[in-house]
């Protein structure tokens, strides 16, 4: 994993640095990071959706519905 420093531009003709750090390489094919986290969020999402359905509860509840599917 190597680290990069970049630069960033805004709408205003303004520019400010930016360090992170690269994709993952292996073999030939890269592995984003953010992609680990967007199906875990995805994965999260869809079982609280499932206890939502198989419960008949209303859709207001989806936050409390996450958390309890985050923590079991």
């Amino acid at each position: 994993m190597k680290k990069f420093i970049g630069t960033v531009r805004f709408g205003n003709d303004h520019f400010g640095a930016i360090m992170s750090y690269g994709d993952y390489v292996i073999g030939d094919s890269v592995i984003s990071r953010n992609g680990v986290v967007e199906r875990w969020n995805r994965t999260l999402v869809e079982a609280a959706r499932t206890m939502l359905i198989f419960s008949k509860a209303l859709m207001f509840l989806l936050a409390e519905v996450v958390a309890t599917a985050c923590y079991t």
